[in-house]
């Protein structure tokens, strides 16, 4: 392995650890809108032990709820793929801009949805998030081929 190629790998775990703080911040917020959100609606927050019952709660309380579940989803391959190329030594510069990508993308899902959640423009930096997903799925792809 080339001291370049190292540069590259390791300047993975920056993209890798923006998402998890991205997930901490998220965690906070909803934290905080959840606790306020029962304390001016009067709820028992004993009686909120299903997602039918946190439903009660007003929407832009549970936005963040929502948008934290989201970043146990598609992000999870997000850590899976950038850890394989940390660990082969095989990420390149594309590759770090491709995280960084969906690390862009996904604070501005979570912005939108954490915010006024418009559906048609969270959809739409979804898809983005999507396409640059699969683009670094198809270059960990090509390390098996």
């Amino acid at each position: 392995m080339n001291l370049g190629s190292m540069t590259t790998n390791s300047s993975l775990v920056g993209p890798v650890l923006a998402m998890v703080f991205l997930t901490c911040i998220v965690w906070l917020i909803m934290y905080f809108r959840r606790v306020r959100a029962m304390k001016s609606q009067g709820i028992d927050p004993n009686k909120l032990h299903s997602p039918a019952e946190q439903a009660k709660l007003a929407g832009p309380a549970n936005w963040p709820a929502e948008n934290y579940n989201h970043l146990f989803e598609m992000p999870v391959l997000f850590y899976v793929v950038c850890l394989l190329f940390i660990a082969t030594g095989k990420g390149d510069a594309e590759t770090v801009q491709l995280a960084w990508g969906f690390v862009a993308t996904r604070v501005i899902h979570s912005a939108i949805q954490i915010s006024y959640n418009k559906i048609t423009h969270r959809f739409s930096v979804f898809l983005v998030s999507s396409i640059v997903m699969f683009l670094l799925l198809y270059k960990a792809w090509a390390l098996l081929m």
